[in-house]
């Protein structure tokens, strides 16, 4: 694995955890309001916070995987998925409860 791969795995890394703190701190955005007229939950300041947290999730779900392609690690593979896993189940059955109100 090269530099410019590492180079781009961390700028992935670092574009989605700006990404997702940007929704998290500014919940009154244009993206949210575009997703209330799509999705059944039309609070704008809750999807904020669901795509927030999924976009730090998966930036999450990256660092085992940038551990897999550099140290040649299997193990970080699970690792990576079960990060994933963690923040995106919760997020899935809290989204649902919100529907449901």
């Amino acid at each position: 694995m090269d530099e410019n791969e590492i180079f781009r795995t961390v700028l992935i890394i670092l574009a989605l955890s700006f990404g997702g703190g940007y929704l998290l701190v500014n919940r009154e955005d244009a993206l949210p309001e575009a997703f209330t007229k799509t999705k059944a939950l039309k609070d704008p300041r809750k999807i904020s916070l669901i795509l927030g947290l999924g976009l730090l999730g998966i930036a999450a779900a990256c660092v085992p995987f940038l551990f897999t392609k550099y140290l040649g690690a299997e193990w970080a593979t699970v690792l990576s998925l079960l990060i994933l896993a963690g923040f995106l189940v919760p997020l899935t059955i809290y989204e649902r409860r919100e529907i449901k109100k």
